[in-house]
């Protein structure tokens, strides 16, 4: 029984408060990093007065939830910490979303709980969905959130009309939002921009050019 793997990571949720519907409740910061790298290069990035997101292919970084305390113990090394964003497409059977949502707040909220500060991760499936991602998000807080992948013709106005009706519901302090801005949200003053992984290294190889 010692030697039995703990695959859903119940001892997580010792310090950990949930919704009457069974999902991690996390807080909210009034903190806004400097700068952000993307996990990928946590372990290497000499840097340590950066936050770290979690904007990039999902594998990528499966390994948190896998060995959830030897990671936590490299991210409290970090300015700050934006909460993992396991994908939740819309392709994905409903089960499946909600166990990524969960995966991604119960780490959100364990890390919390150690002493990092994390910042909110505002992600969504669908209209439909977004009460049940809304469930445990705190409001009148700073909040993140990507726009990689979401603003193709097919994507944007979904991403848009799901966007508003978050925002009108959480009233977030500030919106640091990773990779572009879309053109009918240019005049928000409460969002922060952050370039995305792929931008950061365009913009580096320019760089290299001049």
């Amino acid at each position: 029984m010692k030697n039995r793997k703990d695959v859903f990571n119940f001892r997580l949720l010792k310090d950990v408060k949930f919704s009457s519907s069974g999902m991690p409740i996390i807080f909210g910061t009034e903190y806004v990093p400097k700068s952000l790298i993307s996990f990928n290069y946590a372990k290497t990035y000499k840097n340590k007065d950066v936050g770290i997101h979690f904007y990039i292919d999902d594998y990528q970084f499966e390994r948190v939830w896998n060995e959830p305390f030897k990671y936590t113990n490299l991210l409290k090394n970090f300015d700050c910490v934006i909460g993992p964003d396991f994908s939740l497409h819309t392709n994905f059977p409903k089960p499946l979303r909600l166990f990524n949502l969960y995966k991604q707040r119960l780490l959100t909220a364990f890390w919390q709980s150690k002493g990092i500060c994390v910042i909110p991760n505002l992600t969504w499936s669908s209209l439909e969905d977004l009460d049940e991602c809304l469930e445990g998000f705190p409001k009148h807080s700073v909040i993140a959130l990507s726009t990689n992948g979401c603003l193709n013709k097919r994507t944007k106005e979904r991403f848009l009309e799901c966007f508003n009706k978050a925002i009108q519901i959480i009233e977030p302090l500030k919106i640091i939002l990773v990779g572009e801005i879309p053109t009918e949200l240019k005049n928000n003053k409460n969002i922060v921009q952050f370039y995305s992984h792929s931008k950061h290294f365009e913009n580096l190889k320019k760089r290299s050019k001049v």
